[in-house]
């Protein structure tokens, strides 16, 4: 392999994120897209029963979709994995997904805590941003979203900062009860702001 092959695969690795136990939604959908795209996936999907007995080619991937997990996961997690998985790609996978994607009480708690945990500190754009990253964790391990209790969460940080701007939106009752249409009426106001701003400041 060339080393300008070797740099473009190097820097197509380094682009996934690492994952942390709190960035589970963006990491597996990276991850798997990479994999598929090495044609490593099938490694994941269905446990080598026999790894001695099966051909160089599949070693060879099964050890390289270990070392692909190996360098995409902080190590005190990996470590975690591997001292109960070896090296088994399929099985350290099924452990995540089993850990941080199912709706058991652990995976609840710890998405919650995630999300409880944000505040609005006056820029709208990263609070949205956030809550937006906070939700998609929520909803892979199959909590609904969709209740009025999540979108009280979110007027409630940001009326303690700006009162004014949760009056704006009290008349409109759809959208308050649906965190994804607040968020979006939040992400109209936050460009509506920021636009202002230049004006202001042209």
């Amino acid at each position: 392999m060339s080393n300008t092959a070797t740099k473009k695969e190097e820097k197509e690795v380094i682009t996934i994120p690492t994952f942390n136990g709190h960035n589970y939604s963006n990491w597996s959908v990276t991850i798997q897209a990479y994999l598929e795209y090495k044609k490593l996936w099938y490694i994941c999907e269905k446990e080598i029963e026999d790894l001695e007995a099966a051909t160089d080619k599949v070693k060879g991937n099964n050890l390289e979709t270990w070392l692909i997990f190996s360098s995409k996961i902080v190590p005190e997690v990996f470590n975690s994995l591997a001292s109960t998985c070896g090296r088994n790609p399929y099985k350290i996978w099924h452990r995540i997904k089993e850990n941080y994607a199912a709706a058991n009480i652990y995976g609840i708690y710890r998405v919650w805590v995630n999300y409880s945990r944000i505040t609005y500190d006056d820029d709208l754009l990263k609070y949205i941003m956030k809550l937006e990253a906070a939700l998609a964790e929520i909803s892979t391990i199959g909590v609904n979203v969709m209740q009025e209790l999540v979108s009280v969460t979110i007027m409630e940080k940001i009326t303690e900062k700006r009162p004014a701007l949760m009056e704006r939106l009290l008349g409109d009752i759809d959208t308050l009860k649906n965190p994804f249409l607040l968020i979006a009426k939040l992400r109209q106001i936050a460009n509506h702001d920021q636009v202002k701003k230049i004006k202001d400041g042209a």
